[in-house]
């Protein structure tokens, strides 16, 4: 529940128009963004700079520094793909319930 509601709000927040995107662009986009933050947690990467390089996202941010930084190359790989798709399956399914409001 939380985790749909945090998206629901990034989707509002993302610089992306969503409105002359297709659904699978928009989340696709926002996935990768989801990949690029997921990967910077994973090497050690400053939550601070990281939310000054992304401030209007900073609730995606804080999602992916409450999982926790592997040493392992494996767990770390394994810990970026399934927070992507845990975001991937949560923007879709939050897409396509507002298309049918």
């Amino acid at each position: 529940m939380k985790t749909k509601i945090t998206i629901s709000i990034l989707i509002g927040l993302l610089n992306l128009n969503s409105a002359e995107a297709k659904q699978d662009d928009f989340c696709e986009k926002f996935t990768d963004l989801a990949e690029t933050i997921m990967v910077a947690r994973q090497e050690g990467f400053d939550i601070i700079k990281l939310v000054h390089m992304f401030p209007d996202n900073e609730d995606l941010i804080v999602l992916a520094y409450e999982r926790p930084r592997w040493s392992a190359l494996e767990n770390k790989l394994t810990e970026v793909a399934d927070f992507k798709a845990e975001i991937y399956v949560s923007c879709v399914k939050l897409e396509k319930a507002e298309n049918k409001k």
